[in-house]
C-alpha cells in the first residue's frame, strides 16, 4: 500500500450500487442450496462424499471459491512488476434424472462462475508515459450447462454447451459479447 498506485486502484473499486444485487443472488442461493434438500435423502460416508465431488457429473449440489493468483511478464515497460488475484465463486447445481436403459446415472447440471478480479493491470498512457493502473471490478459470468451420464463401467459422457455473459462492471476487464459453444466430456 505504500505506492501511489495501490491507493489509486482502491478508489476506482466496485460500487456498493453495482454489487448489492449481486450479494443478494449469492445470499438467496446459499439458503436455498443449505436448506432445501430432498425429503428422505439417504446419509452418504465421507468416502462417498469425496468419490462423488470428484466426478464432474456428481449428485451433490456444491459452492466452490477458487483463489487463482497471476503474476505477468512482458515487453511493456514494467509489465514484469505487474500481478492479480482473482476470486471465482462456482457453485455447481445438479439436478438428477431417471436411470438411463444401461442403468447409468444421468443428470442434468449448471455450473455458473463469479470472478471478482482485485488489481487487474491495465495499460494506460498518462502524461504521455505507459504505465498501469489496477482495476478491481465484477468480471464477465461463464456457464457450462450440460446432460452427464456415469455408466456403470465407470463411463462418463457429458454434452451440453458453454458461455460467457458480458457482466463485468468495469470496461477494461469485459469481454463485451456474448459467448456460447459446444460442449463435450468423455472419461
Amino acid at each position: 500500500m505504500n505506492s501511489p498506485h495501490k491507493l489509486k486502484m482502491h478508489s476506482s473499486g466496485i460500487e456498493k450500487s453495482s454489487i448489492a444485487p449481486l450479494i443478494a443472488v449469492l445470499v438467496l442461493v446459499l439458503a436455498v442450496i443449505l436448506f432445501a434438500g430432498p425429503a428422505g435423502a439417504e446419509e452418504k460416508s465421507a468416502d462417498e462424499v469425496a468419490r462423488e465431488l470428484a466426478n464432474p457429473n456428481n449428485s451433490l449440489a456444491s459452492l466452490t471459491f477458487k483463489n487463482q493468483y497471476r503474476w505477468y511478464k512482458g515487453d511493456l515497460p514494467g509489465a514484469d512488476d505487474q500481478d492479480n488475484y482473482t476470486l471465482l465463486f462456482q457453485p455447481v447445481f445438479p439436478f438428477t434424472m431417471k436411470p438411463t436403459a444401461s442403468g447409468g446415472k444421468a443428470n442434468i447440471f449448471f455450473r455458473p462462475a463469479f470472478p471478482i478480479v482485485f488489481d487487474q493491470p491495465v495499460p494506460e498512457v498518462k502524461n504521455g508515459q505507459l504505465g498501469f493502473k489496477g482495476v478491481t471490478a465484477l468480471g464477465d459470468v461463464g456457464f457450462d450447462l450440460g446432460y452427464g451420464v456415469t455408466e456403470k463401467t465407470g463411463l462418463l459422457w457429458a454434452f451440453g454447451m458453454v458461455g460467457t455473459l458480458p457482466t463485468a462492471t468495469d470496461s477494461d476487464v469485459a469481454g463485451k459479447q456474448w459467448r456460447f459453444g459446444p460442449e463435450l466430456l468423455i472419461a
